[in-house]
């Protein structure tokens, strides 16, 4: 039998969780890889996904990347061994692409958040049936197990994801 960590304080749950939602099957955020989002929670400006959409250009382009520049470079105003900044440009760019994230679809949603059996397949399934966060929130494990093709064991682990505090205190404000 598995043992699986569930609580939304582990550090190593955060982590991976924050990794994908902004995978290309999920919210598809380019520019945002390991480094930059260890950066960004080292920084405390990450503690779940919601945070991702709080995140300003500025806050990103001053993360330090622990990495210095090699040699003097004037045009830069930047001394050797001086450390090397996210920087203006990648910053606004995942800026840009956190807002456009925000289009995807519902379905992508659900399974980017990480829902214990929920795969792509069973996430397009819940929501052509549920439509809306709110819808789904308020269903009933009953109802979730009434869509094609999902059983108790995923209706149960749907309900259960959304019945914790931390999701269901900001289900509809926050996802």
């Amino acid at each position: 039998r598995r043992v699986c960590c569930v609580s939304l304080d582990c550090p190593a749950q955060l982590k991976e969780r924050l990794i994908h939602w902004v995978s290309r099957g999920c919210m598809d955020v380019d520019g945002l890889g390991d480094e930059l989002i260890d950066k960004m929670i080292e920084a405390g400006l990450l503690r779940d996904v919601a945070d991702f959409y709080t995140l300003d250009a500025d806050s990103i382009a001053a993360l330090d990347t622990d990495r210095t520049y090699a040699k003097d470079d004037k045009k830069k105003g930047v001394s050797a061994g001086d450390s090397i900044k996210v920087g203006a440009t990648i910053a606004q760019k995942v800026v840009d692409e956190l807002a456009r994230s925000k289009e995807q679809p519902l379905s992508r949603v659900l399974f980017a958040l990480g829902i214990r059996h929920v795969g792509k397949s069973v996430a397009e399934v819940i929501a052509q049936r549920f439509l809306t966060v709110d819808a789904l929130a308020a269903a009933s494990e009953e109802d979730i197990a009434g869509c094609e093709g999902i059983g108790p064991k995923i209706a149960a682990s749907v309900r259960q994801f959304l019945a914790v505090p931390e999701i269901s205190d900001r289900k509809s404000t926050r996802l």
